[in-house]
Order: structure tokens, then sequence, then C-alpha cells
């Protein structure tokens, strides 16, 4: 039987290869994919690999084993009309640093790296790091990127019916700090850094006229107090407890930044168990910013963890108010499904943000869990807005 399953997963992994994408950050809404490299092919394949990896952990004794590693090592392939064909491929290592430590969660680091027929590419190194009985916790992203984006305008200056395109590059460090000073109580520091500099705008449009901060390009640097309460039985696929995160975040010219700005940002989940391996999952979550703002960086919906639907940056503002609810079902070791409900307003001023116009998103989506302690996953999840549906294939929940 264990030869069996052993060449089950060999052929799985052939599959998985050769159909596979990136799976953190790089939301397939932003890609035009051929029927062949369809989501839900991709998430069938994985489910298929995964499996058979799960039956074969069956058969191995644990009980003196060190420090659990696994890697997974997939390629990237994707097509789109503004980049042409890509090509890549992406890593994810997930690892205990001390296996006698039973209560920190997996770590886990990433490196994608991928290059289009038209000259853009994208490289990220996103990590969570966990260590000590979870006493520190160090996690962030390093990530150098050239890409196209599109632009609808942002906070006051928002024209109906405006979409021009801009190409840019940036270099990316963030680093976030926590330690734990009781029960369920952290606290610590960050800092990030970007050099966003625009390559290329369309003639004639807003981002070319100056008129939107940030337009130039800018630098942006600083650090930020953060403290957190985390009740969650797990970090990676919560069943139950209560999150509450808050950051305050100072950009200047001391930091070596080209714009001033503070930050406020406060981020509360719930996790509700309902039924057997059932959750409902609630999010609130406030940024609120002061001071001169580069575009890039104002409050924003739409990507794969907020406003799930909309266009990565499609509204954007100094103030933004978001709910986000989803229900979770796991259906045995492997498998699970969501259907999530979202709905954010934006504000120059943040006490206009009741008066203005709310948006609305909802959908569904497959889970993929890679690892039953951690509760590590792939997530396929398909949402509408105002738009046609976009697909999102991510590695972990939303939030």
């Amino acid at each position: 039987m264990g030869a069996l399953r052993n060449n089950c997963c060999t052929g799985c992994t052939f599959i998985l290869l050769v159909t596979s994408l990136p799976v953190q950050r790089m939301n397939l809404h932003k890609y035009k994919f051929p029927r062949l490299f369809c989501p839900t092919h991709l998430f069938l394949a994985a489910a298929v690999h995964v499996t058979c990896i799960l039956s074969a952990q069956r058969d191995i004794d644990t009980t003196d084993a060190p420090a659990r590693r696994r890697l997974l090592a997939l390629p990237v392939v994707f097509y789109q009309p503004e980049t042409g064909w890509g090509f890549g491929a992406t890593a994810l290592s997930l690892f205990e640093l001390d296996h006698r430590d039973t209560l920190s969660p997996l770590s886990q680091v990433q490196f994608t790296f991928a290059y289009t027929t038209k000259g853009q590419m994208i490289s990220e190194i996103p990590f969570h790091l966990y260590w000590n009985q979870r006493i520190n916790t160090l996690s962030g992203e390093v990530s150098y990127n050239r890409f196209t984006y599109n632009f609808y305008g942002a906070g006051e200056i928002e024209p109906e019916g405006v979409v021009e395109k801009f190409k840019v590059r940036f270099p990316r460090m963030r680093l976030n700090y926590l330690r734990k000073l009781s029960a369920h109580i952290y606290a610590g520091a960050r800092w990030w850094l970007e050099d966003y500099k625009m390559l290329e705008t369309e003639d004639g449009g807003l981002l070319e006229q100056g008129t939107i901060p940030g337009a130039e390009g800018s630098t942006t640097s600083g650090p930020g107090i953060v403290a957190l309460f985390d009740t969650r039985d797990n970090v990676y696929s919560s069943q139950k407890g209560f999150y509450l995160e808050l950051v305050y975040h100072n950009q200047s010219r001391v930091w070596g930044s080209t714009y001033w700005f503070d930050r406020y940002r406060f981020d509360a989940r719930l996790f509700l168990p309902t039924f057997k391996k059932q959750v409902l999952a609630i999010n609130v979550f406030g940024d609120f910013l002061s001071g001169s703002v580069p575009f890039n960086l104002m409050a924003s919906i739409g990507n794969s963890k907020r406003m799930r639907g909309f266009y990565d940056g499609r509204y954007r503002d100094k103030n933004l108010a978001m709910f986000q609810c989803e229900y979770r079902v796991k259906f045995g070791r492997v498998l699970g499904a969501a259907l999530f409900l979202n709905s954010a307003s934006l504000a120059n001023n943040m006490k206009h943000l009741a008066l203005n116009k709310a948006h609305y998103s909802g959908g569904a989506g497959l889970r993929l869990y890679l690892d039953e302690r951690s509760g590590l996953s792939l997530r396929l999840d398909y949402a509408i807005s105002e738009r046609p549906g976009l697909f999102y294939f991510v590695v972990n929940e939303a939030f």
C-alpha cells in the first residue's frame, strides 16, 4: 500500500508542477489565462496532490522525528495582453525552528519570481517566523517589482469612467517584530521602506498632469508601533477566538521619505464556531491617514484580502472603513468551502465616511488544506462586485 501511495504522489506532483501558479500576492484577477490555466483546473490538480501527500503521511511515525520541513516548488505560467506571456517559479518552505516548541505555528518563507515577454518582472520573498513558544514573531517582505497597474483616480480626484494604465518599479522592504508580553498580548515595532518610481504614464492622463500626489513617484520610509491582542486558536485558519491589531505608522523626511504623513490603523477579527468544522468569521478594518499621502499608499480596496471583487486600488482615499463576513465549512482533512460578503466606505475626511457611497462585493470559494496541524491552505475564491467576477488563487485565508 505504501508503494502505491508513493507512486500516486509522484504522478500528482507532475500534474501540479505543469499546471500551477504563484500562490501568494499574485492575484489571478490580474491575469487573463488561456483555457489550459483555468484557476479551477489548478485547484483540482493541487487537491489531488495534497490528498496523496496526507494519505502517505499516515504511514510515517513522527514520534521521534526532527523539526518538520516541507518545500513546495511550483512553476509560474500566465498570459495577459498588457504583459504577454509570463514565466517563472515559486517556492514555499514550511518549517519548525525548534521541534520541541509546541506552541509556535509553522514558520513559512516564500520566494516568487516571474518575467514576462514584455519586460515586466515580479520578485518577492514574504516570510513569517515564530520561535520560543511564540514569544517572538518576525514577519515581513522583501521584493522588487516592475509592473503595470490600472489607475482610476484617487481621493477627491476620481472622474467617472476614467481608467488609465501606468508602469512602475518599486523595491520594497517591510519588517514587523512582535514580542509576547502576556498570555494574549503582544507589542512591537515595524519599519516599512518603498521606492516607488514611475516608469510610464498615459499621455494627457491624470498622472501625467501631476495633480495626483505621488504621480511623479515617491520614496516612503519610517517606523511604526504595533499592539496586538490575540486569542485565536490558529494563526492560519482560525476556528475560534478574537484578534485586534492597533498600528501607528509615521513617514517623514527624518526617515528619508519624500512625503510626510501619519497612519492609524485597526484590524479586528472575530471567529465564532457554529457547527462541527464550521465557523463564522467577521472582520472590521479601519485605515486613517493625515498629511501628504502619495496615491499608492492611500487607504484602498480591492485585493485578495480586502474587498475581493474589486481591482487592486479601484478606490483610494485617506480614510477607509470596511466590514467583511465569511462562513467557512471544512470537509474532511483536505477540502473546505466559504461564502463571503464585504462592504466598505472611503472618504477624504473621516466624518464623511458614513455619508459617502458604500461599495459591496461577495462571492464563494474552495479551500485546500496543505497542513492539518497548522491549517495552512490554498484558497480559490470567485468574487463579484460592480464589475464582472474575479478569481483569486492564493495562500491562506483572507483574514
